[in-house]
Formats: C-alpha cells, structure tokens, sequence
C-alpha cells in the first residue's frame, strides 16, 4: 500500500509551475499600468492564483503523508521493540532449558555442598 500518489510527486509539473510563475511575474511587472493592459494582465493572474492553489494543495498533502509515514515508522519501531523483547525472553527460556538438559538435577536436588579438598586449608589439629 502506497502512502504517497505518484503525483504529489511529480516533479516535472511542479518545476513547470515554478517556471511559468516565474515567466508570469517577469512578463506582468513589465505591463504597463493601464486599464487595457491591467486587462490584458487578469488572464494571467487568475493562472497563477490556480498554479498557487494546486502547489498550495500539493506541498499539503505530501505535508500529510509525511506525518503518516513518520507516525507508521513510529508505530512499526514500537512493535519491533515489543518483537524484540519476547525474543529475548523466549531465548533466555531455551538458554535455562539447555542448561538443565545438560546438567539435570539429581534425585534429592538442591546444590552441591562444598567438600574439602585437603586439611591444608582449613589448616591441621598440630597448627
């Protein structure tokens, strides 16, 4: 699904908007100020006022798609980092189950208690 239509982005169009406003504002500030020549002038000023509501309507709704792409973005990071974390939760319950696989309890459980290995260490009754 495409958030964005082709022909907000459009480019070409734009940039021949762009250029006719500047043709347009070149060819008006050179008309001199005289009722015929101010009519002569309205056909032109009623296309760049159109030429200024279609840009104006353009830059709104690549304004608007990119506030839904940015808050999708932040929708999808959320969901990874919640994908994220049960991974890591269901890794570490693999890893506790390898370790019991490997080293499974003994009948009476609990741990090991530590055995001596020499009297040298807790020292001899001649000490």
């Amino acid at each position: 699904m495409s958030l964005l239509p082709i022909t907000v982005f459009n480019l070409p169009y734009v940039g021949k908007m762009v250029t006719f406003i500047a043709w347009a504002t070149t060819e008006a500030s050179q008309i001199l100020v005289e009722p015929d020549h101010i009519r002569q002038a309205l056909p032109n000023l009623d296309n760049l006022t159109q030429n200024y509501t279609s840009i104006k309507q353009a830059t709104q709704s690549m304004n608007e798609a990119h506030a839904r792409i940015v808050q999708e973005t932040l929708d999808q990071k959320n969901q990874l980092n919640t994908l994220t974390g049960q991974l890591l939760n269901i890794k570490a319950k693999l890893d506790i189950m390898d370790l019991e696989s490997t080293n499974p309890p003994r009948p009476g459980g609990g741990a090991d208690l530590p055995t001596r290995s020499s009297n040298a260490i807790l020292g001899t009754p001649n000490n």
